[in-house]
């Protein structure tokens, strides 16, 4: 056992210390090393501008964010009237997420009989892969979110993971895709009481959230989700950059439109591939989770085996959908970090090196020769496909790996002390 773990006071002095360099991260160096050119700030400042003056999101005008995120948009422009003084306020924002997400994976680490060095170290890593697009987005606050829920599952309370994962929803769609996560525990050992005090807890938050929508503009919502169902092939996304290679490869640029914020391939083969992606994410997402039902440890699963199950299931996702943005790497952020740590250490050495080449890699195609990408550049065209493709084997690497609570005790498995809930 280790001199941390022998002496829990000592996890206040590291994580005091990765908390500091955080901070500086935040307020120093990610804000200038990217230009808010590259930013979602612009657009956050418009929205935020137009609800503190009394427009009505999807009604008064278009949004493609949930309800909960122009909430989010519309909060520092509370205290900030220009946009640079915005930008400040947001990025506290996020910063304050963050550091909710860094002592997050510390006491999942620790609950878990993780090294908290670990974990905390793997988080600030992959955060750094990351890079810049930390601040520029607002995705970390989902993260957090589905962490808490995690977090609240282990410990017994369904209604607070329910009560986290809905507000998650309402953030970014994205942390629906851990319901089954939740849920296969719950239905492996009859806990009906505690699934339906998570669906009470998720559909109280989303009462309060969607009613005022509702009751302001019953299509308000609709016409988002019409927005993200008729998005094109993204160029970022697994199928994509299978194309825009193969077209590389033929000395030529593969057809290109700009529509719903981002630049997707055009053409016949690319609008059948776009639609047969909603299918194939179903079924990518059924079958992680289906490996995640089978690799169910006995009694409780902990928070590891919740976040070794969540990161695969989100991978899965990634890779079928026909959009995959840069940021949406930050949904992987804390998992990875947990994962890793809770890992044996050879194969947590793996899942995260593997995630950090894929940051530095994503960060190599946007911000930094996006153009070229878009230009048909056979650099930047085969550092997408290979992005993608260790994407995929992280993926794969994340299903092989001894999961949480699995084999023989070791001082990596997840201890058991909760007591399956009783109806």
């Amino acid at each position: 056992m280790s001199d941390a773990r022998r002496r829990p006071g000592n996890d206040t002095w590291l994580l005091a210390l990765v908390a500091g360099g955080h901070v500086l991260l935040f307020a120093w160096f990610f804000p200038h090393v990217w230009t808010m050119r590259n930013s979602g700030i612009g657009l956050f400042f418009d929205y935020g501008s137009r609800i503190v003056h009394g427009a009505l999101p999807y009604r008064d005008f278009a949004a493609e964010y949930p309800p909960l995120a122009m909430g989010l948009f519309a909060a520092p422009r509370l205290v900030a009237s220009t946009l640079a003084r915005y930008f400040t306020a947001f990025v506290a924002t996020l910063l304050v997420a963050d550091l909710l997400a860094l002592g997050g994976v510390a006491a999942a680490a620790r609950a878990s009989g993780a090294s908290v060095v670990r974990a905390t170290g793997a988080y600030t890593l992959a955060l750094l892969a990351i890079g810049p697009i930390a601040i520029h987005q607002y995705d970390l606050v989902p993260a957090v979110a589905t962490l808490g829920a995690l977090w609240c599952a282990a410990r017994g309370r369904p209604a607070g993971a329910g009560a986290l994962l809905a507000a998650g929803v309402l953030l970014k769609a994205w942390p629906l895709l851990v319901v089954p996560v939740l849920l296969t525990w719950y239905l492996r050992d009859r806990e009906w009481n505690s699934a339906w005090r998570g669906a009470g807890g998720a559909l109280a938050v989303a009462v309060a959230v969607l009613l005022p929508w509702l009751l302001g503009g019953p299509g308000s919502l609709a016409r988002m989700v019409g927005y993200h169902a008729g998005r094109g092939l993204q160029v970022e996304s697994s199928y994509a950059s299978v194309l825009l290679a193969l077209h590389a490869l033929r000395g030529g640029a593969a057809p290109l439109a700009f529509a719903a914020g981002s630049w997707n391939v055009a053409g016949g083969v690319a609008g059948a591939l776009a639609a047969l992606s909603g299918p194939v994410m179903g079924v990518a997402v059924l079958s992680a989770v289906l490996l995640a039902w089978r690799r169910l440890p006995p009694g409780r699963p902990g928070i590891a085996w919740l976040a070794h199950a969540t990161l695969l299931v989100l991978l899965a996702a990634l890779l079928a959908s026909k959009v995959l943005s840069p940021q949406y790497l930050l949904w992987l952020l804390p998992f990875v970090a947990v994962a890793s740590a809770a890992a044996p250490p050879r194969a947590g050495g793996a899942i995260l090196g593997l995630f950090v080449v894929i940051g530095a890699l994503t960060h190599y195609v946007f911000p930094a020769h996006y153009a070229q990408l878009l230009g048909g550049s056979t650099s930047a065209t085969l550092a997408l496909l290979l992005r993608n493709v260790l994407l995929a084997l992280l993926a794969a690497l994340v299903a092989a790996t001894r999961w949480p609570g699995e084999g023989a005790p070791t001082r990596h498995q997840e201890p058991r002390p909760w007591p399956a809930t009783t109806p």
